[in-house]
């Protein structure tokens, strides 16, 4: 083990993206093991954790409904476990069919993957997701637990229509439902051998009413507790023993706003390993290392810095994702912040024609957990927004900004941390995604609503004749234009294209060397043109 605990990178494996991607041929014995072998050989990869619930269960349990339970691969799509399913019946089908193709070869697909990262030098885990709420749109899909489906008073928000997706979480208030998932849990410590147990809040963190997650932070610490004691015991059984990590959100403060203490939990004993992470719908590069580490102080806990797959500068923005130039920008500003690793969420490997395969993995996954690993190497710094928000709290991010002569004043600052300071020769560059101001024509603008803030995010791309003429400055030094960059084209899902606005920058601006200090550089962009522009992407590429 000596080898994998000089690397720092967790890697998070979800339920059904193995038996997704696969061809029959590959669900073998060989094929399993593989997928661990792509992760963990020649990579710095020492940690992996692999998830075995959503609402239902992908392994045998008394607790959670096994996700195949009612399905027969005999009937057409019309049999009742389908009844309420009213899209993606063929995909869920090749899932549900490639499970009980394992089940019927006799492989056990979680514990042939837990030894195999053992016999390779890596920390086993399992992860437990405590609220997810995929799907929750629809009350009669196949997907939902019993528990979720026949109690409807356990939901977060059971007196109006669904609005969004943390309407339908469940509420820990309720002891059914604290037990429900605590008891899942002690399951799965007690079916496997494993190094370390992950407590996923972030799948999803509505665990209390609205106005009552304060309340649950007893709660939630009751939850831990337990756990911890369940670990204990099972690694004296054992022989050695097994680590509890929790995944909250970005802040510990807004993990608080949300119900968890992950500090106190750390003061007391209860976690080894915090994880401070984003939600599904973008990375925060901005996450407050220090604050955790100075909290953490005195403590056993590590820090990992979680980095989601997503990457949206904004709510409702263009969805993209993570390029290896993003991902290590984000996770050299985190890492230079003083985490003690990275935590990669959603960066699973799959064959070229699975849709939602992340280029570049391998060349992360040998270089993410280490600044000196991507020292010397092009990487991009991008100013995003924490997310989730805390209910009842103001949207807080930067972008989308009106710009102009004509508003409250025509310079914005940005700040973005980047890290290490570039080295002796590397161009540095403030990118600029801009789109024609929306208030340029009569009806003629598009306004995105982000949390109830209705932001202007321009008509199309602005006049590259703007462009030019901002005047963009950091710590005081001017950055001069340097031209145009073609938007980023990604091949994503339909449900996740946005075709109104091109994602990514579309204006570069050269830095002077020397200029960019190692952590925090303030950018100001000054627009004194007469017409406005929305700045809609913000980043310091060093390249």
């Amino acid at each position: 083990m000596a080898s994998a605990m000089q690397q720092r990178l967790f890697l998070n494996e979800d339920p059904d993206h193995f038996v997704y991607s696969r061809s029959t041929e590959d669900l073998t014995e060989k094929g399993v093991d593989a997928l661990v072998d792509g992760y963990a050989q020649g990579t710095q990869v020492s940690d992996l954790v692999f998830n075995p619930n959503a609402s239902k269960s992908v392994i045998p349990s008394k607790v959670k409904q096994l996700y195949w339970e009612g399905y027969d691969p005999k009937k057409g799509n019309d049999q009742p476990y389908f009844a309420g399913t009213t899209s993606g019946v063929e995909e869920i089908r090749r899932v549900l069919d490639n499970f009980l193709l394992l089940q019927e070869r006799g492989i056990d697909l979680f514990d042939r993957w837990l030894k195999r990262s053992r016999a390779l030098g890596r920390r086993a885990w399992l992860s437990v997701r405590m609220n997810d709420c995929h799907n929750v749109e629809d009350s009669d899909h196949m997907a939902h637990d019993p528990l979720w489906r026949k109690h409807s008073e356990y939901w977060r928000v059971p007196w109006r229509e669904f609005e969004w997706p943390a309407d339908r979480t469940l509420v820990y208030s309720y002891p059914e439902v604290r037990d429900h998932h605590v008891n899942y849990a002690k399951e799965c410590i007690e079916r496997y051998e494993i190094d370390g147990l992950e407590i996923d809040w972030m799948r999803q963190p509505w665990c209390f009413r609205p106005g009552r997650e304060r309340e649950g932070l007893e709660i939630s610490e009751g939850v831990m507790a337990e756990l911890r004691r369940a670990l204990d015991a099972r690694g004296k059984k054992l022989g050695h023993p097994i680590q509890l990590s929790a995944r909250v959100p970005g802040s510990p403060e807004r993990a608080r706003g949300f119900g968890f203490d992950a500090v106190s939990w750390a003061r007391k004993g209860l976690v080894d390993v915090v994880i401070p992470s984003s939600d599904f719908g973008t990375t925060e590069f901005d996450m407050p290392v220090e604050v955790w580490q100075q909290l953490l102080e005195g403590t056993k806990a590590k820090l990992f810095a979680g980095l989601e797959i997503t990457l949206t500068p904004f709510p409702f923005a263009p969805f993209g994702v993570q390029t290896v130039e993003t991902a290590r920008g984000a996770a050299a500003g985190l890492l230079d912040r003083g985490a003690d690793g990275i935590y990669l969420f959603n960066y699973m490997d799959a064959p070229k024609s699975h849709p939602l395969g992340v280029g570049g993995l391998e060349t992360m996954l040998r270089e993410l957990g280490s600044i000196d690993t991507m020292a010397g190497k092009s990487r991009r710094h991008v100013i995003t927004y924490p997310s989730p928000r805390v209910p009842g709290m103001g949207y807080p991010g930067p972008l989308p900004y009106r710009l102009g002569n004509s508003g409250f004043r025509p310079t914005a600052e940005f700040r973005v941390p980047i890290g290490p300071a570039p080295q002796r020769g590397e161009a540095a560059f403030v990118r600029l995604g801009l789109e024609a101001d929306s208030t340029e024509g009569a009806g003629a603008g598009r306004t995105v609503n982000a949390f109830g803030r209705g932001v202007s995010v321009g008509t199309g791309p602005a006049d590259p004749k703007v462009a030019r003429e901002l005047v963009v400055r950091i710590d005081g030094v001017t950055c001069a234009f340097a031209g145009e960059i073609a938007p980023t084209k990604q091949t994503l899902p339909p449900e996740f294209r946005a075709a109104e606005m091109a994602f990514g920058p579309t204006h570069a601006y050269r830095i002077p060397e020397g200029t960019l200090r190692r952590g925090d550089n303030v950018i100001e962009v000054s627009n004194r043109n007469e017409k406005a522009v929305s700045v809609v992407w913000v980043e310091v590429g060093i390249l």
